[in-house]
């Protein structure tokens, strides 16, 4: 199949054909739901396989369930620390036989939850982690993708993913470390996602084959596939495109603060080599696949001093690049009217959280000078 995929691609491209990514809005919320009510931030979607999905609202750790044309059909969180109630949600996740999970920072569980059923809570973590994003093998069992939250053992063990059985026990073996995922930099997924504020998600990674496909969070043109036969030990590197420095240097060192990271655009880490300060340039914000197999990329890049979105389309084993394409707009959403000026450039202010099974994409926007916004947005490839 993946050599008919390639001749198909070769052909078309032969006789002037090229791949492109449509996205048509099917509906959106804008400060409210369809019934009136308030939205809360938009922090995490996902999705059932009837199409119905779940939103994770920050502002009042609400969890909410929409049909697939955005209808509120359920409301599956409480606060509390009481059996099923939870007090700060750090990720959400539904499986592939349609449980959702939720991990609660605070209380030091995940409870899985079914929509008619009683939950069950399962206190798995030693200290608070920082969940980032969880991933479901093909023998059920699962890759959590955390931080140690904080103290010595955020030191002692930077290992960035773990195992967890179907019957949710958590191994206390890692794999994979921040080094890496960055040998050249400070553009490792670990630094900027794992011990950054909960808005931060970690939608760059994917398993294919039960293999990990990663794109570090500065996007330095390269995509590592972490094998899974090798115990994720070995990887090997999907060259896409050449989009220059991903980031560079803070050199000034007046202390940063909230206010001074928001208007210059620049990021901050720490890392073995202590605490450095960087304007962040090209971007990865997120990696999916369509229920077609292909993979799908989403890039900030820098252009002509301002931020561009770019959508890179790899083939059904993560080979090769089919193509790259600067997308203007996404859905009704235009990217010129979603850029946040920098200092040094413009960066991108919407949140691409997951491609559901009917190649539906979830981007929200949200923020100091934007009323909280969810879209929900059809994607097709399609040839010239």
């Amino acid at each position: 199949m993946k050599y008919l995929l390639i001749l198909a691609i070769v052909l078309t491209e032969s006789i002037g054909f090229d791949l492109n990514l449509q996205t048509n809005t099917l509906f959106k919320f804008e400060g409210e739901l369809k019934n009136g009510e308030p939205m809360g931030i938009p922090i995490h979607v996902s999705s059932f396989s009837d199409g119905s999905f779940v939103l994770y609202e920050h502002d009042i750790q609400g969890l909410k369930v929409f049909d697939r044309s955005g209808k509120l059909i359920d409301t599956l969180s409480r606060r509390g620390r009481g059996p099923g109630e939870l007090i700060e949600i750090d990720h959400i996740f539904v499986d592939n036989n349609d449980q959702l999970l939720v991990v609660d920072h605070v209380q030091l569980k995940l409870s899985s939850l079914k929509r008619n059923q009683e939950s069950n809570d399962h206190f798995i973590f030693e200290t608070r982690p920082r969940v980032r994003s969880i991933h479901q093998k093909k023998d059920g069992s699962y890759i959590l993708a955390s931080k140690k939250y904080w103290g010595p053992d955020m030191l002692n063990n930077r290992k960035l993913y773990h195992f967890m059985s179907s019957n949710f026990q958590l191994s206390d073996d890692g794999i994979i470390e921040s080094g890496d995922l960055s040998k050249e930099g400070p553009g490792s997924l670990s630094d900027i996602v794992m011990s950054g504020s909960t808005r931060l998600t970690d939608n760059s990674i994917l398993t294919m084959n039960d293999d990990l496909v990663v794109a570090p969070m500065l996007y330095n043109g390269e995509i590592l596939v972490f094998e899974n036969e090798t115990n994720y030990v070995t990887n090997y590197t999907i060259q896409t495109s050449d989009y220059g420095p991903a980031y560079e240097e803070y050199s000034d060192s007046k202390p940063l603060d909230y206010e001074l990271i928001e208007s210059e655009g620049i990021n901050m880490i720490s890392n073995q080599k202590g605490r450095r300060s960087f304007y962040h340039f090209n971007k990865s914000l997120g990696l999916f696949r369509l229920n077609s197999g292909e993979i799908i990329h989403f890039v900030q890049t820098q252009k002509d001093n301002r931020a561009a979105l770019m959508v890179e389309v790899l083939d059904k084993e993560a080979n090769e690049v089919l193509g790259v394409q600067e997308l203007e707009k996404v859905g009704d959403l235009y990217i010129e009217e979603n850029i946040k000026k920098g200092s040094k450039h413009g960066y991108i202010e919407l949140n691409f959280h997951h491609v559901d099974k009917n190649n539906r994409l979830y981007v929200s926007r949200f923020g100091d000078n934007h009323q909280p916004e969810l879209h929900v947005i059809q994607l097709d490839i399609t040839t010239n």
